[in-house]
């Protein structure tokens, strides 16, 4: 169950890979998916954007205040009903009661009201994929009004749940503290790929970044990165996501003949198209807690393309980075302290770190993290069942 288009969400959709995988059953609870091109999914509950009876149309219109709805009402009936109806969801609580499933991985909090609703017997895994209360802090809306929300969803839900999974140590050290319960990380690795290191070229340094063109990212500061280095180095976008955004990079790079706008490619071919890529480029400055605290797949994919990485001091990233020895770290969340660490770089430091990834990526995949679930779902639901 989750709040996303999986079809173009690599989380999910390895979950439903996954599950299939160990002989479950597997239905999806989701936004709009191509049931035709994942054969993993039995069926498919579709949330709607788009609703046309009047009723619907009339509770749609809650979801703008239902926060402030929320944050005002005391009793938590009304406000399970407020939050389950945002997504109008009460429209599938029978049918999906009648199912008698035997495990519901949830990876949306505003999700788990509903959950509890339907859930019978079955054991609850929550895939927090960032901290909720802080998901859009540097909203003065969602400060006042959203987080005492998802405040009071976490205390009501997670004690609740029969396993908690996050995305990274960060974001696990600040749940565990806030609510008193105990996450376990399952990093968002991709599935194995047997690729080589590709060779450096003689005065080039070909680098990419890859991924959605949100604006509190600052895609911007990695253009000019790129334009203060030497003319040994370029930089290839492959960017979804935002079409405004995205033209106005489009209008930054025009004259900047180093620097290319791609075109985005489907998921499964992210990595053996950025494996001819000698740096992975991902510096991102903190903005908020859940960037900071972020543990990316760009990260991993770059690691099993077999490219050197080069990223801000992001906490979570540059442990993996150190650990590996496959790239460089920033001082400082800095243009100039980028530029600086990208600078002294040399041809064979460039293809050590390649060959560091490329012995990484047998590690860091998610034939070996799925161990994490292994021991959690047959912990929940033994093998003679």
């Amino acid at each position: 169950m989750t709040l996303t288009y999986p079809s173009s969400d690599p989380r999910p959709l390895r979950y439903i890979r996954y599950l299939a995988s160990k002989n479950f059953q597997v239905d999806l609870f989701s936004y709009p998916f191509d049931l035709r091109k994942e054969e993993s999914v039995s069926s498919h509950y579709e949330i709607s954007r788009h609703q046309y009876d009047l009723l619907s149309k009339i509770i749609r219109n809650l979801h703008e205040i239902t926060p402030v709805l929320t944050r005002l009402l005391p009793i938590k009936k009304l406000k399970d009903f407020l939050i389950t109806s945002r997504y109008l969801l009460n429209a599938y609580i029978k049918q999906i009661k009648n199912e008698s499933y035997e495990l519901i991985v949830v990876q949306d909090i505003l999700l788990l009201p509903f959950v509890f609703k339907v859930k019978n017997h079955a054991k609850i895994i929550f895939d927090a994929r960032e901290y909720y209360p802080a998901q859009n802090e540097e909203s003065l809306f969602f400060s006042m009004f959203e987080k005492p929300e998802r405040d009071w969803l976490c205390k009501q839900y997670l004690p609740k749940c029969d396993g908690l999974i996050t995305v990274s140590g960060g974001l696990k050290e600040r749940y565990d503290r806030e609510f008193g319960v105990n996450f376990t990380v399952l990093r968002s690795v991709p599935n194995y790929t047997d690729l080589k290191a590709s060779q450096v070229k003689k005065d080039q340094f070909r680098m990419v970044h890859h991924g959605a063109a949100n604006r509190n990212r600052q895609l911007e500061k990695m253009i000019e990165i790129t334009e203060r280095l030497d003319s040994r180095f370029t930089l290839d976008l492959y960017l979804m996501g935002e079409t405004g955004y995205i033209e106005e990079l489009e209008q930054i790079i025009a004259s900047t003949p180093r620097i290319r706008l791609m075109d985005p490619v489907p998921f499964d071919d992210i990595i053996p198209t950025i494996n001819r890529y000698d740096i992975g480029l991902c510096y991102v400055e903190p903005t908020t807690f859940n960037i900071k605290h972020g543990l990316p797949n760009k990260l991993f994919q770059f690691i099993q393309a077999g490219l050197m990485v080069a990223i801000g001091p992001s906490p979570d990233m540059a442990e993996v980075v150190h650990e590996f020895e496959c790239g460089v770290v920033a001082d400082e969340f800095t243009v100039e302290s980028m530029v600086e660490r990208l600078s002294g770089i040399t041809l064979e430091f460039v293809q050590k770190c390649k060959q560091n990834s490329q012995k990484a990526s047998s590690e860091l995949n998610f034939e070996k993290e799925q161990r994490v679930l292994d021991t959690m779902i047959d912990t929940m639901i033994p093998a003679d069942e």
